[in-house]
């Protein structure tokens, strides 16, 4: 397939009607994304594992989705995002996946679905022009507590993640994505960090690795330059313990920012301190009862007794 027939194809997967859960890892918007359709009649049911440990949702949708996710976010317009797109699908095609075939799939999902439905994705954040009030429902951190909540949240369920030998190359190709489309000398040593990383776990036939010795290297200081001998057998809780400094503040500006994501590109705004309210997230999506808000605050509840369980306080987070 040449790169002008593949730039057609995902122009046409673009342009079916579709709408998009934007957040960061650790908010909920995997939950989100698979109890939505659930209850809404607007939304095309989507197939999810869910692991009950750590109280995740793994929602499965087809890879063209998984690659839109990771997407870089400064900017651009809808020919800057079928650009990038391209480049994705080149780094992410193999001699058993190709370029045509993760095409192929997105548009037979659309095909196959109900047309009286829409499906329903997830993307990290992107301030991209595709993503709008028509399309585009972001879950804005609205307050420091929750911005908060989240990091507790990537240390407690993302970073203990177990992760086993299929799953290696794809969890670290996707961590290396943002690195591959921003080369700096920095960016450069993360990316040989990510490969010396791969590279290890299969020449040690490794059976599993925590999925907290990808993220560190993602949030690493520039000074860590190589893996140490001994780096799998750290403890994620050394590694959280270098992490934790790093994680920027939630200061007025911050706020400010993004907030002004949802005014400047007009995306509809989910505040996250709004959206465990009953009737809140109903009004928006169309759903009717309170079964979905129970399962909501469930999902909650569950976390902060894994966040409890690592230590961190959760009274500011009970519910009430």
């Amino acid at each position: 397939m040449t790169e002008s027939e593949a730039k057609v194809k995902i122009y046409q997967i673009l342009a079916y009607p579709q709408e998009f859960i934007m957040a960061h890892g650790g908010e909920g918007m995997q939950f989100l994304n698979q109890h939505i359709p659930q209850y809404s009649t607007r939304y095309a049911p989507l197939y999810a594992r869910y692991n009950p440990m750590f109280n995740m949702y793994y929602n499965q949708p087809p890879l063209f989705y998984k690659i839109l996710g990771t997407a870089i976010s400064d900017g651009g317009t809808v020919d800057d995002l079928v650009n990038q797109m391209y480049t994705l699908l080149v780094m992410h095609q193999s001699e058993t996946v190709l370029i045509e075939n993760i095409l192929d799939l997105a548009i037979f999902h659309h095909t196959s679905n109900n047309p009286a439905t829409k499906p329903l994705f997830c993307t990290h954040f992107s301030n991209n022009d595709y993503f709008t009030i028509n399309n585009t429902w972001f879950l804005h951190l609205d307050q420091s507590k929750w911005f908060k909540y989240k990091w507790m949240l990537w240390f407690t369920k993302v970073w203990p993640n177990v992760l086993y030998p299929e799953s290696f190359k794809s969890v670290i190709d996707r961590r290396k994505t943002y690195f591959l489309l921003h080369q700096t000398p920095e960016v450069a040593n993360k990316i040989a960090l990510f490969d010396e990383l791969y590279n290890r776990l299969i020449q040690t036939n490794a059976n599993s690795v925590c999925e907290g010795h990808i993220a560190f290297i993602e949030f690493s200081p520039p000074s860590f330059t190589e893996l140490p001998a001994n780096y799998l057998d750290i403890p994620l809780s050394e590694l959280i313990a270098q992490t934790e400094p790093r994680i920027p503040e939630f200061t007025a500006e911050r706020a400010a920012w993004l907030a002004s994501v949802g005014t400047v590109n007009k995306l509809n705004v989910m505040n996250y301190s709004q959206v465990f309210n009953l009737g809140y997230l109903e009004g928006m999506f169309d759903i009717s009862g309170t079964e979905f808000n129970s399962k909501w605050i469930d999902w909650h509840t569950k976390n902060l007794e894994i966040i409890s369980a690592a230590g961190y306080p959760i009274d500011e987070y009970q519910l009430g």
